[in-house]
Parts: structure tokens; C-alpha cells; sequence
């Protein structure tokens, strides 16, 4: 019974041993995968959020379109004519174009928007086409990748005159 005791005693200081390193195994193989989760979840972060910048582009150009299809050459006294000069602000002035594009520009920093107006018909007659083009510059938020990366966006939107 003696003679079985150490051999049991030995095993025990042996699965010790092998526990810890399993532990140190264990650690390793985590942090290697919480790495790649955190990686991808970054990732997956920064393309919802250009997804929506650029959503915020397409919304902003019909909103600019908009605002300039009522601003023909028959538009009312009160809210005065645009064109057929082409017409070019920033998000953050004080225009009325930039008024209408800011209450949706909520991811965005408005004095990085830049808004264009064209008249490609050539006059801001009624049924003349109004083409409103917004961009900006997407800027990563992830540390990492925002050395390196920055996504041009922009939205169009081609209108007609109404009045």
C-alpha cells in the first residue's frame, strides 16, 4: 500500500504542473482570439458607420435639391432665386442650403460637408434640371485604421425646377 502512494502523489504534483500549463495556454489562445474578435467588431463599427455617412450624403443632396427647385426663376420674393451660377457652401454657413442639410447631419461635422448646386440646362426655368452633388470625407474613428483610411462620400440628386 506504501509502495502505491507515491506514484499517486507524483500524479498529482504531475496534473499541477500540467494545469498550469494549460493555464498559460489558455491565456495565450484568448488573447489571440479576443484580439481578432475585437479586430472584426471594430471593423464591422467603422463600416456601419460609413455605411450611414454615406446614407446621410444621399439624404443631404435630395434635401439641397430640394431646397433649389423651389428657388426658380417664378419662385415668390420671400424666398428668392438661385441659378443658374453655379452655387457652392460649406454644411456649417449661414445659407439656406446649408439649413436644410443640418438638421441631418448628425454623424457628421458640418464644416466638412461641402455642398455644389448646378443648373446643367443652363437657366432655373420651370422643368429645368437641378443637380445637387454633397460630399465630404469620411475619417476612420478606429484608432488603427484611421491613419490610413478616409472614404470620400457623396451623395447626387437630380431635380426639376417647380417653380
Amino acid at each position: 500500500m506504501i509502495h502505491r502512494k507515491f506514484p499517486i502523489a507524483k500524479k498529482r504534483r504531475g496534473n499541477r504542473a500540467a494545469k498550469r500549463l494549460r493555464r498559460g495556454g489558455t491565456m495565450v489562445e484568448s488573447a489571440i482570439v479576443l484580439s481578432v474578435v475585437a479586430l472584426l467588431l471594430l471593423g464591422m463599427l467603422e463600416l456601419s458607420l460609413a455605411l450611414v455617412r454615406s446614407e446621410v450624403m444621399a439624404e443631404a443632396a435630395r434635401r439641397a435639391a430640394r431646397a433649389a427647385i423651389v428657388r426658380g426663376e417664378n419662385a415668390p420674393n420671400a424666398l428668392g432665386t438661385w441659378g443658374p451660377a453655379e452655387l457652392e457652401v460649406l454644411g456649417g454657413d449661414d445659407h439656406p442650403v446649408a439649413d436644410a442639410i443640418a438638421p441631418i447631419l448628425m454623424t457628421i461635422d458640418p464644416d466638412l460637408v461641402t455642398i455644389r448646386i448646378e443648373w446643367p440646362d443652363g437657366g432655373n426655368a420651370v422643368d429645368d434640371r437641378v443637380e445637387a452633388t454633397v460630399t465630404c470625407q469620411h475619417q476612420s474613428v478606429v484608432p488603427l485604421i484611421s491613419n490610413y483610411v478616409s472614404i470620400p462620400l457623396r451623395g447626387k440628386s437630380v431635380m426639376r425646377v417647380a417653380h
